[in-house]
């Protein structure tokens, strides 16, 4: 099975390719990237002056998102729940839109997109649920990565967690929570 992992947000999205070999139970990432949209604005100058930079934002990450779609050629779309912070009621909007153009990108490419609880990655990864840190996911993906249960292949453009920004990290961590729920687990 071939999927592609997300890790949205409203500003730059994290991607991760990753094959999964049932049979095997390898579990490959096969390519990785993180997209910036606020780096894509000056391509759509008439968006950000008709609507909003928000609204740029998305338009970019929904074309960025369909040419993944064609060059990865996935089975599945996972992605990481946006999750609401009561620190930050004004996140609650764009958020909502962001999970609409995820699902709108799903839908017309005719994928199923499956949503992961942050908690539930940390979980499955062997991060700590509780005061947890972006560390503390990058660490216990390491560790993953160690031990021979995750690892990159060759053709990917990485080869080392190090290589990949924190957005990145957290997409592989949901498509190997979805990989060991829903594939290697049965």
């Amino acid at each position: 099975m071939r999927l592609l992992a997300i890790d949205p947000g409203t500003k730059t999205m994290g991607y991760c390719a990753m094959e999964i070999d049932e049979d095997k139970m390898d579990i490959e990432i096969t390519y990785a990237e993180c997209h910036n949209a606020e780096k894509m604005l000056h391509r759509f100058p008439t968006i950000v002056t008709e609507y909003d930079e928000l609204t740029a934002r998305l338009h970019a990450h929904r074309k960025n998102l369909h040419r993944l779609i064609r060059i990865i050629k996935p089975d599945l779309i996972v992605a990481e729940s946006p999750f609401f912070n009561p620190k930050r009621p004004t996140s609650a909007e764009p958020l909502a839109r962001l999970k609409q153009v995820l699902m709108d990108v799903a839908v017309t490419s005719g994928l199923e997109i499956e949503w992961i609880a942050p908690q539930q990655m940390k979980r499955a990864v062997g991060a700590k649920v509780k005061d947890s840190s972006k560390d503390n996911v990058r660490e216990a993906i390491e560790e993953l990565i160690s031990q021979g249960i995750l690892h990159f292949s060759p053709e990917c453009d990485q080869q080392y967690l190090d290589d990949v920004v924190e957005h990145v990290v957290d997409a592989i961590g949901v498509g190997y929570t979805y990989a060991i729920r829903e594939c290697l687990n049965d």
